[in-house]
């Protein structure tokens, strides 16, 4: 079935139409990726370089390739073309779905700003900015999403979310509806403190007094902050926080609904 006939379903609101076509998607777009880093690698000249390095990169050229040559569902043009255009409301219907990295990868927006460049989205629009219909979807569902994906114990969301209310977050729609909040800042980290172990735990904990020590929240924020973490982590939260790492968006799933 071609990815035109898949996406036709997806708008008919066929939800395993929308889960295969967010693996398809994930997987042409590591393609790409991988073709990029190749590329930028095949850029450099010889004489541009040390001996050293020119073998490096020539070793790093060959791993890339035989990491594209093993990639599942390799893109053709019209793939590329057809996927750029529709990315956001393919990743839409999968979180809708019930796909939990979709969830995440949504509401990061780096999915779909990697399809963003001209020479993929084919489009003169060099800003960057993102359509109107895709913007005004984003504002509507975003929040909701954030809101769900909690409810839904999803960890990827509930790390995104400590990133994105922090003073050293991307810019661009993420950043316009998720503006910065020291508060909610510090309810997501405390959630994620409660799920963590060893290192990773200390690294939130440490997180944690630094905010508390920059004076952005009072001490009824933090009861309250944390008072919401722990019903939250009871509520929710069955297995522990393993990494605070961005999605894995480029790395397609064996086929489960729940990402």
């Amino acid at each position: 079935m071609s990815k035109s006939q898949l996406f036709a379903r997806v708008l008919r609101g066929d939800k395993a139409a929308a889960e295969r076509l967010f693996l398809d998607t994930q997987s042409c777009a590591k393609a790409l990726s991988l073709q990029n880093a190749i590329d930028s690698l095949a850029s450099v000249r010889q004489s541009e370089t040390t001996e050293e390095k020119y073998q490096e990169i020539q070793q790093d050229k060959s791993h890339l390739r035989e990491l594209l040559a093993g990639s599942e569902n390799m893109c053709t043009e019209g793939d590329k073309a057809e996927l750029a255009r529709d990315v956001d409301q393919i990743l839409l219907a999968a979180a809708r779905a019930g796909n939990k990295t979709a969830v995440a990868c949504y509401l990061d927006r780096s999915f779909q700003d990697f399809w963003r460049p001209p020479d993929i989205f084919g489009s003169d629009d060099i800003s960057g900015a993102p359509p109107a219909a895709e913007y005004e979807r984003y504002v509507q569902f975003a929040p909701e999403f954030a809101d769900a994906a909690v409810k839904d114990g999803n960890w990827s969301v509930v790390s995104l979310m400590g990133f994105a209310y922090a003073p050293s977050k991307k810019y661009g729609l993420f950043a316009q509806v998720f503006p910065t909040d020291p508060v909610k800042e510090y309810a997501y980290v405390k959630l994620q403190e409660l799920g963590a172990t060893g290192e990773l735990k200390a690294q939130k904990a440490e997180r944690l007094n630094a905010i508390r020590a920059s004076g952005s929240v009072s001490e009824a924020d933090v009861q309250q902050s944390e008072a919401w973490a722990q019903d939250m982590f009871e509520k929710y939260f069955h297995e522990p926080l393993e990494t605070d790492q961005p999605p894995q968006c480029f790395e397609p799933a064996s086929g489960s609904v729940n990402g």
